[in-house]
């Protein structure tokens, strides 16, 4: 972009350009691969060493090496405003994605993206992913799921769970039917997650809820499978949680405020870090 004043510096470098744009090229990388990705940005750079460069300069290196339409792909994320959110159902084991543009203020609106949706089924090592092209899709995940062959029927229960979004590399939420978020639980409760998967998960089910995407009820089923939590930054994000929910409680329905206040202080009194934190 042309630069007429000295101020419109501060416009050109603002968050969006580095925090948008390192979520992206991050979701980006762990869609093609990071010895790809390491590769592409190699010849990126011997290409127009002492030269300049333009983004779609970048987006077509990376097409010629992976092989893959990056230019398509990443304008529907550098063009246009905002980021969407994922709902996903499971109906047997098919699974059916639908994409909206995420607003906090809980209006819809009109954007859609090509976005990398990478999951996994009851374990790290069942992984799969794909490109969510239009605004609904379904995916066939029979193959993924356990075989009663090998496991039994208890065992199988607490490997159903399926964790959209891996490690949190995408940029986009994640709305969850009734079903898989029961099982994801579970296997929170269980310990089948990573830290990054329980921040994540945490952090997309309060913002749906402040979105009115989701109900205050399913927001306190969720905290309730985090009371042996562990981790300092999920510590973190539940306090946030807590006073934020309490803040918005005080002034909707205040006679609901101190019996929230204790479920809050129960489910934190369980976690045995918590006095490390409010040190």
């Amino acid at each position: 972009m042309e630069i007429q004043h000295g101020h419109e510096v501060d416009e050109a470098f603002d968050a969006i350009g580095y925090k948008k744009g390192s979520a992206v090229i991050r979701m980006l990388q762990e869609y093609i691969g990071d010895e790809i990705f390491q590769k592409s940005l190699s010849f990126y750079i011997r290409r127009y060493a002492w030269s300049n460069a333009r983004t779609e300069d970048l987006w077509s290196v990376l097409s010629e090496v992976t092989g893959i339409q990056v230019n398509s792909m990443m304008d529907s994320w550098t063009k246009q405003k905002g980021y969407p959110v994922i709902s996903v159902k499971s109906k047997d084991h098919i699974l059916e994605f639908e994409q909206s543009q995420f607003l906090l203020s809980g209006f819809h609106g009109d954007g859609q993206w090509i976005v990398p949706i990478t999951l996994c089924f009851g374990s790290y090592d069942r992984i799969k992913s794909f490109l969510l092209e239009s605004k609904s899709e379904n995916l066939d995940a029979s193959e993924l799921f356990p075989t009663s062959d090998e496991q039994n029927e208890d065992e199988y229960g607490e490997a159903s769970w399926i964790k959209v979004n891996i490690g949190q590399s995408g940029f986009y939420r994640v709305k969850y039917g009734d079903e898989l978020h029961a099982r994801l639980r579970k296997a929170i409760e269980k310990g089948f997650l990573s830290v990054t998967d329980k921040y994540g998960i945490l952090d997309d089910r309060y913002a749906l809820c402040v979105a009115c995407e989701q109900s205050l009820s399913s927001l306190l089923l969720l905290m309730d499978v985090y009371r042996k939590e562990s981790d300092y930054i999920i510590l973190s994000k539940l306090i946030d949680v807590c006073y934020n929910v309490l803040e918005v409680l005080r002034d909707a329905i205040p006679e609901l405020t101190n019996a929230l206040k204790e479920i809050f202080i129960n489910i934190l009194l369980c976690s045995a870090k918590l006095p490390t934190l409010l040190l």
